[in-house]
């Protein structure tokens, strides 16, 4: 099988990128044809890790959203649990 592996990747991202390591070579053991892709911060980590695809993802930790922005989400999670608790029952 082919599959397609879109993740953090060591030495980036911590247990999830280790995670998403083990994930490839573990499917590759078993015959599968893997492609992962991983975002980096900065070319160096590039060459530690020879045959994956790097895409430049020198982007900020957090996330800056406004006000209004963030109230929309909240209203709809807000909206989705209760339609949820009430099919629950």
């Amino acid at each position: 099988m082919r599959i397609l592996l879109l993740s953090v990747h060591p030495p980036q991202g911590g247990g999830s990128a280790h995670s998403s390591q083990e994930l490839a070579v573990g499917l590759r053991s078993l015959g599968h044809e893997v492609l992962q892709v991983a975002p980096y911060r900065s070319p160096t980590s590039r060459a530690d890790y020879p045959g994956l695809l790097w895409f430049a993802a020198d982007f900020p930790d957090s996330l800056q959203i406004t006000p209004a922005a963030q109230q929309t989400i909240d209203d709809y999670v807000q909206q989705v649990y209760t339609s949820m608790a009430s099919l629950i029952g």
